[in-house]
């Protein structure tokens, strides 16, 4: 799975549209976007910690370092 993909899929369990997270993380909108959509490949450190707070995750899940728990929207750390 890729950045784009876990930030479409957070961002849709938590109801946000792509303007109210670019709002949140300080982004612009056509950025999220060209991530969700995959032609957005490189994101600076601190893009990626202000999405990870919008999200409500650590910047390990937005990663893929960690796992997303569908159930309680957190995460176990450690996995793939």
């Amino acid at each position: 799975m890729t950045l784009g993909e876990r930030i479409l899929i957070l961002r849709r369990r938590r109801g946000m549209s792509q303007g109210a997270l670019a709002t949140a993380s300080g982004l612009n909108r056509n950025t999220i976007a060209r991530l969700e959509q995959g032609n957005l490949h490189d994101l600076g450190g601190q893009s990626l910690v202000k999405l990870a707070l919008a999200l409500g995750c650590s910047t390990d899940v937005l990663l893929g370092m960690a796992e997303m728990d569908t159930k309680t929207e957190s995460f176990a750390a450690g996995a793939s």
